[in-house]
């Protein structure tokens, strides 16, 4: 039959098609209002694109090796990506790198989540998970353990 192409977006007729990446992707995920998708590959580029429109808003570059993971943070304003050294912080709406950290050769990472109170997840290879905090995405303090005013600001840029 003539009808039977090898078209990769004829299978079920999907609502939208993201392109963009030029290797494999090997994550997704949606923001927590629902408006953003963003994709990580093995291009070393991570995509944010519409979820209405399929409209790519952003690329980020950055990564030095394939990215293997990504998640929203719990108020959707910032994107955590992960290759096997590496763990970056992006802000969303800057389209920007506010942080990185190295993971230890020795503790390559494999997953990533973040829980709704900012604690990260990381599962390492050696059949282990290390969870670990930063004040970039933990929650605000009660007034009485709050950092001086321009500490929080520097830290919400």
């Amino acid at each position: 039959d003539d009808d039977d192409e090898d078209d990769d977006d004829a299978d079920d007729d999907p609502r939208l098609v993201l392109r963009g990446h030029s290797e494999n992707v090997t994550d997704c995920s949606y923001s927590a209002d629902g408006r953003v998708i963003a994709s990580c590959s093995w291009d070393r580029t991570v995509r944010l694109f519409d979820s209405r429109t399929g409209q790519q808003q952003h690329v980020l570059h950055g990564h030095q090796a394939r990215i293997l993971r990504l998640c929203f943070t719990p108020g959707g304003r910032g994107l955590i990506t992960l290759n096997e050294h590496e763990v970056r912080f992006w802000d969303v709406e800057g389209a920007r790198c506010t942080l990185q950290l190295a993971v230890p050769p020795a503790q390559a990472a494999e997953a990533l989540c973040v829980g709704g109170d900012g604690t990260v997840c990381l599962a390492v290879h050696g059949h282990r998970v290390r969870l670990f905090r930063h004040p970039l995405l933990a929650r605000p303090l009660p007034n009485r353990h709050r950092q001086p005013q321009a500490q929080q600001q520097q830290l919400q840029q």
